[in-house]
């Protein structure tokens, strides 16, 4: 009896697991899962990008829709910290840029069935120092006609950008040339008039 009762305890408790699996949820590169309260810090790495440095630390974050039906997506995010710089996001559709610290909400998107989308998000650092930035996930049940209803945080994630200095003296600011980009989040070499965002604000050259 104790037997049989622990079978069918086990086999519910699996099922009740297996039902609360997220509808969507961060990952990795390769697919395996960041659990929900995570907390990562990634370090800043120099990219030559053929006419600057870049100094970028790449949250390497994708979302997965766990549904075999089109889902909501959005972010909510908070800059707890931001010492220099900008850090960007691109998700689900639009890119928005911020160098200060505040909440804010991307717009919402849809993800296919079982798709699974990059985050692209990272932040670009003028000199020594951190960014830190909670991603609030959220999934919204989906209609072409209704459009997005049911919105609900499915996890969240902490991430701790960092440009150290390798040696470990104190930090000391570097110069770097102003940087633009367009309004699709696309950087911009040599801008002629129009609207363009320039250390997360938006600027009009005339």
């Amino acid at each position: 009896m104790n037997r049989f009762f622990t079978f069918i305890f086990g086999c519910a408790f699996t099922l009740a697991a297996s039902a609360q699996t997220a509808d969507l949820q961060f990952t990795d590169k390769n697919g395996n899962v960041v659990p929900d309260g995570t907390t990562l810090t990634i370090d800043a790495e120099a990219i030559d990008d053929g006419f600057d440095i870049i100094y970028e630390a790449n949250s390497g974050l994708f979302v997965r829709n766990n549904r075999s039906i089109l889902t909501g997506a959005s972010i909510k995010w908070t800059v707890e910290q931001i010492d220099n710089g900008a850090v960007q996001l691109c998700f689900p559709i639009n890119c928005v840029s911020k160098d200060a610290t505040g909440t804010f909400d991307t717009e919402k998107g849809a993800l296919e069935a079982n798709e699974t989308r990059s985050l692209q998000s990272e932040w670009y650092a003028d000199a020594y120092g951190q960014c830190k930035v909670v991603y609030e996930l959220m999934a919204y049940d989906y209609n072409g006609i209704t459009g997005y209803s049911n919105p609900r945080v499915a996890s969240t994630v902490t991430i701790i950008y960092r440009y150290a200095d390798p040696a470990g003296i104190n930090p000391v600011s570097v110069q770097r040339p102003q940087t633009y980009y367009d309004l699709s989040g696309r950087r911009v070499e040599q801008p002629v008039k129009g609207l363009y965002i320039q250390g997360g604000k938006k600027v009009i050259i005339k």
